[in-house]
């Protein structure tokens, strides 16, 4: 086989592979938009909304939390952001606040939402009720990675690696040569198809977006979302500025 019947039948290859990711990406998404007729009778638990949307996912779920149980009546936020327990009020029934209230407890002095977020036992409680809470889900709502997406970037950096072994390699270039050549070639062609490659679309978390916010955190008037947000910002022992997501 010679050099130009091998470019041929590799250069075929891949265009056929790239054209048929066209057909499944789009009935991909038509089963995607058909999982996502049945997210309204999901009714998806509102601090999984908060992880599911927010960026900073510890101040959303904290916040949300501390809000539950200041209007309970079992804390208190002070202006400079400190959280006590007040042991008024009926116990929380959501696991979450009750993991918070918990840490509260055994931390055994007033302490800010910041050092909460820091404490591993806070990290463990929180991670074990998402995963159940996402376990839960069905299989329309659950992230997944886009394997399209990646199928045809693998495609085209294998291609690129190709034709640079067809230039290099019968011309006996040097590794430092061909690993420049292949990159004049891998980058402008990646970033092109990087960029005009459909990504899919993560529909639960859109939905979860169009969602209003947490109860208790509506409730809350200005003076304690200020406090809440004073505790979130508070600077931790370890000298790390935290820097709150708004709500």
């Amino acid at each position: 086989m010679t050099r130009l019947v091998l470019a041929g039948a590799v250069t075929a290859s891949a265009i056929l592979v790239l054209v048929s990711l066209v057909p499944y990406w789009y009935v991909r998404r038509f089963l995607d938009h058909r999982a996502a007729r049945r997210f309204p009778r999901i009714a998806p638990d509102p601090y999984l909304v908060i992880a599911t949307v927010w960026s900073r996912t510890d101040d959303g779920v904290l916040a949300a939390a501390a809000a539950a149980l200041l209007g309970a009546g079992l804390i208190t936020v002070g202006p400079d952001g400190v959280v006590r327990v007040t042991d008024r009020g009926s116990a929380p029934r959501h696991p979450l606040e009750a993991a918070l209230l918990g840490c509260l407890y055994r931390a055994g002095r007033p302490v800010t939402l910041a050092e909460i977020r820091s404490a591993g036992e806070w990290r463990a409680r929180r991670d074990a009720f998402f995963r159940v809470r996402v376990e839960l889900l069905p299989r329309g709502a659950r992230q997944r990675a886009d394997g399209v997406a990646w199928t045809a970037m693998v495609i085209v950096v294998g291609l690129s690696l190709f034709y640079t072994v067809q230039l290099t390699y019968f011309g006996e270039t040097l590794i430092v040569p061909f690993a420049v050549l292949w990159l004049l070639v891998v980058v402008p062609v990646g970033w092109t198809v990087s960029g005009r490659w459909p990504r899919r679309r993560y529909l639960f978390r859109e939905y979860c977006a169009e969602q209003p916010p947490h109860p208790a955190l509506s409730r809350l008037d200005t003076a304690g979302r200020d406090r809440l947000v004073a505790s979130l910002a508070h600077q931790p022992p370890a000298g790390r500025k935290v820097q709150p997501e708004p709500w």
